[in-house]
């Protein structure tokens, strides 16, 4: 699925689908119900909070993962959705869904659209979706621990090899001391000479 198909080469584009062949394709499928959904549900799209900069964190403490607000993503489905006929979308932050969930005299949504890496602590990208499934709110994303998973490619590694899923060979570097660091330095140096594909990347981080 892709936004603009003249970004995909030629000769693959027979397996892309544009985000407006699927807008149609939906219209075209099931455009009563599309339509009456659209008229009466309210949508929340989520982005993520900055646990420095948020008066609803009350203490800001360590990520596993750098800080990012994927706000303008967020913005650009709620376009979308608003330009498909739904009348009520909101984008707000995490946070900002949990005060309005806290506030009694302000309706929940009906639905939610998970575009966020959480706020902070070990597994910030469980908090969100975690939170939809206790309080009830039907959300488009991943379930909560696919998200804890995903997030963490040693986690990822050994679920794709528990299901025989091919995966180049990795090593967690975590709890490395500096000593066996400057080691491995040395030795991938050597290696490098012969085997360049080395990548080298954060534990934490989808689709990277």
């Amino acid at each position: 699925l892709t936004g603009d198909l003249d970004a995909v080469p030629t000769e693959a584009r027979d397996d892309f689908t544009s985000g407006q062949e699927l807008l149609d394709r939906l219209r075209g499928e099931h455009g009563d119900a599309l339509q009456q959904i659209a008229a009466r549900a309210t949508m929340a799209v989520l982005h993520s909070t900055d646990p420095t900069d948020h008066p609803g964190v009350v203490t800001p403490a360590d990520r596993s993962r750098p800080y990012k607000s994927y706000k303008e993503t967020a913005e650009h489905i709620g376009d979308t959705l608003t330009g498909m006929g739904f009348d009520d979308v909101s984008v707000m932050s995490d946070i900002d869904l949990l005060r309005r969930i806290a506030d009694q005299d302000t309706p929940n949504p009906d639905f939610a659209w998970l575009n966020t890496a959480g706020v902070q602590g070990a597994d910030p990208m469980a908090q969100t979706p975690g939170l939809l499934e206790a309080t009830g709110i039907p959300y488009v994303g991943h379930p909560t621990a696919a998200y804890v998973i995903a997030d963490h490619k040693v986690l990822a590694d050994m679920s794709l090899g528990a299901s025989d899923v091919p995966t180049p060979s990795s090593l967690d570097l975590s709890n490395f001391d500096t000593d066996q660091l400057e080691e491995l330095s040395r030795s991938l140096l050597r290696t490098a000479e012969t085997d360049p594909m080395i990548l080298v990347k954060p534990i934490n981080g989808r689709g990277s």
